[in-house]
């Protein structure tokens, strides 16, 4: 981790957010399981943070 945190600091913060955010969505699921068409809101908002990170990963690596 040392390595891609010198190397490619950019991609490790934004690791760190997209780790963060979807454990937020997971906890949020785990609390609010009971409410209707929870599991599949939290499923769109895994994948697009999901996708976010892939286009925004892809575009930093282009620019680079």
């Amino acid at each position: 981790m040392n390595f891609l945190k010198n190397k490619f600091q950019v991609i490790y913060d934004e690791s760190l957010d997209l780790i963060n955010g979807i454990v937020r969505n997971l906890h949020s699921f785990n609390k609010n399981r009971c409410k209707e068409n929870m599991a599949r809101k939290t499923e769109i908002a895994i994948i697009k943070k999901l996708d976010d990170f892939e286009l925004n990963h892809l575009n930093w690596k282009h620019a680079g």
